[in-house]
């Protein structure tokens, strides 16, 4: 009886061990949970919020850098010529980490033509079999037409100006230079890039052409201005030829008062 007792205590003091040591760690495997880069929540589906105050591409990355930690940060690849020059808009997202932010970013982008450009990042998913999953790749492409070719993102289109007066050339060249800085404020105030609005204009008088080159924007709107200036100008001609002439008297006998008529 006495060596059964004994053994029967030694299982309990096996189990009490083996109890100890889950807990422990349990409580070491949450504490891991916790210092994961780039997690807000480490719990279920948790969330906190991300704000963003819009601004260029720099600042975002820094509010990134602080909301998700140096960490995560340095995991980021950046794969755009001039990512500065990308006008981040506002945002307010529900994150249960980075990836959440980068959701939202990527369907403003796709909404927008791609104009924010694109963040890659693996895995996609949160979670597995329970447990959270962390990115540990994170690659931001530039955006669509933004220099991701030799080019850098620049569009040249050539136009006729044969038979345009020096004056209807000028008056159309500052017509594309203030519509140009008009519509570049209007794009900033979108948040988007004003780059793709810059250009400029080029006149050749021995071949009669107007060469355009610049963002997409840019030679857009150079484009549709030729259209309409070229349009007035036809229209213009076409009411001076169509306009009522001077009408002469017709060539006839006429009398010479100072010749006397036939008595």
């Amino acid at each position: 009886m006495r060596r059964e007792h004994m053994k029967r205590c030694g299982w309990i003091s096996v189990l009490m061990s083996a109890l100890a040591l889950s807990g422990s760690l349990s409580a070491a495997d949450q504490t891991t949970n916790v210092m994961r880069p780039g997690v807000v929540a480490t719990n279920a589906l948790e969330s906190r919020l991300f704000q963003f105050g819009g601004g260029n591409f720099d600042q975002f990355m820094t509010k990134l850098r602080d909301e998700f930690g140096k960490e995560v940060y340095e995991l980021i690849e950046i794969r755009a010529p001039e990512p500065h020059r990308i006008q981040v808009p506002k945002m307010k997202v529900p994150a249960l980490d980075i990836r959440s932010v980068f959701i939202t970013y990527n369907r403003i982008s796709k909404e927008g033509g791609g104009f924010l450009g694109n963040w890659i990042y693996s895995p996609t998913d949160f979670f597995s079999s329970g447990k959270r999953i962390y990115p540990d790749t994170i690659i931001f492409l530039g955006p669509k037409g933004g220099g991701g070719d030799a080019a850098g993102g620049i569009q040249v289109r050539a136009f006729s100006i044969r038979g345009m007066s020096a004056d209807s050339t000028k008056a159309l060249e500052e017509l594309i230079a203030q519509e140009s800085r008009q519509l570049q404020q209007a794009i900033a105030e979108r948040s988007g890039d004003p780059a793709s609005a810059e250009g400029r204009v080029n006149i050749h008088r021995g071949t009669g052409l107007l060469i355009a080159s610049g963002g997409k924007t840019y030679v857009d709107l150079v484009s549709t201005l030729m259209d309409a200036f070229v349009t007035k100008e036809r229209l213009m001609q076409d009411a001076l030829k169509s306009a009522p002439q001077e009408t002469k008297p017709a060539p006839g006998a006429q009398t010479d008062p100072k010749v006397a008529k036939p008595q």
